[in-house]
């Protein structure tokens, strides 16, 4: 749990949308142990928003884990924040507003998001790198979520790491580029071909 919860952003996402379902939310404090008799507290919520943040007083992340501590809770064990999904972006990974993707990925799988024909297909470390250096080389700005296309082209690229979630980043296309929630990069024509050419 610890080392999940030390792999979560704490920035804020410069854009953010919470729906307003009503609901009655489920609060939970997390006690922390250590081995010197230190003790740290951390507080979250189940809610149904899913636009809870998760915070030990000091630093706070919006990556909504609310329903996994829930789960831990009624199961008595903590479940990973990866998703088991390979597709889904899950809640995210620290260093993403800094750059589209954090170093450190082991894998990489690519996602057509297109509802009719989803496609998926998974690489390994090499490729990983390879695609992570090549997108961290663009120039990167705030993501502010003005330029949404449609899922039609789109392609979700999920690198995963050897611990803690793993960091997504969704291609829209040469208009709207690319985006990982906190950054946006610029996308030509040509890398857009190879990106998706991954899926072959």
């Amino acid at each position: 749990m610890v080392t999940d919860l030390n792999h979560l952003p704490v920035a804020a996402p410069p854009w953010r949308a919470c729906t307003l379902r009503a609901s009655a939310p489920t609060s939970y404090l997390i006690r922390l142990r250590y081995g010197d008799a230190r003790v740290s507290w951390i507080g979250t919520a189940d809610d149904a928003n899913q636009c809870v943040p998760t915070t030990n007083g000091t630093l706070r992340t919006w990556s909504y884990i609310g329903d996994t501590v829930g789960s831990a809770y009624q199961e008595g064990r903590w479940p990973s924040l990866t998703p088991p999904d390979e597709c889904e972006p899950g809640p995210g990974r620290i260093g993403q507003d800094r750059q589209l993707v954090p170093e450190g990925s082991i894998g990489l799988t690519v996602c057509g998001l297109s509802v009719k024909a989803p496609q998926r297909k998974s690489h390994g470390a090499d490729t990983a790198k390879k695609v992570a250096a090549e997108i961290d080389s663009l120039r990167a700005e705030r993501f502010d979520g003005a330029c949404r296309p449609g899922r039609g082209s789109a392609i979700r690229l999920v690198f995963r790491y050897a611990q803690g979630p793993p960091a997504a980043v969704t291609v829209w296309g040469t208009e709207c580029g690319m985006e990982n929630t906190f950054l946006r990069g610029a996308l030509s024509a040509e890398l857009m071909d190879e990106l998706s050419g991954l899926l072959d």
